[in-house]
């Protein structure tokens, strides 16, 4: 299957337009033979809605199947010289992304009493030994800064707790 649609470079192109436009588009409109949306159809990259016309519109697989393909095409084409971007993955506890999300909660400056009180509530902290712990570790992380017995949630941690929220409902691209 996956060599049929990398060779059909109608299908390719017809899936990376697909991709650009992400809406449903009719497919009277499009400038693709009937063959090459069948094969993507058949792999489960596009939806087809039949009605009195033809309605397509990408699927999450066939806008992975772009992505991955983009990424490989970018590595193996020497012409072009991109900067080397590095992803670093935090691997953070469940206790320690419950503690973000209940510093993020707030807009400002939180509490570190209130935010122990509010996550003990939750039955997410039960000592404040362990809290504290995880405070200085994600403040060591700078996810975190604390001050005066304030803590407020950084940049980085922001990026950090959307990603892992992503991650949970799988909408990570």
């Amino acid at each position: 299957m996956l060599y049929s649609i990398l060779s059909n470079r109608e299908s390719v192109n017809l899936l990376k337009y697909l991709s650009e436009n992400k809406s449903v588009l009719k497919y009277s409109n499009l400038s693709y033979s009937e063959t090459s949306l069948l094969l993507l159809e058949k792999a489960g990259l596009v939806y087809v809605e039949r009605t009195d016309d033809l309605y397509v519109t990408i699927s999450v697989k066939g806008q992975n199947f772009i992505r991955i393909t983009d990424e490989l095409k970018s590595l193996i084409d020497l012409n072009k010289k991109s900067p080397r971007k590095i992803l670093v993955d935090y691997s953070l506890t469940d206790r320690e992304k419950s503690l973000l999300l209940g510093i993020s909660r707030s807009l400002f400056e939180y509490k570190i009493k209130s935010l122990f009180k509010d996550l003990n509530k939750e039955k997410i902290y039960f000592k404040e030994k362990d809290f504290n712990k995880d405070l200085a570790i994600l403040d060591d992380l700078n996810m975190i800064k604390t001050s005066r017995g304030k803590v407020l949630l950084t940049d980085l941690g922001r990026r950090v707790l959307k990603n892992e929220l992503l991650k949970k409902y799988n909408l990570l691209d």
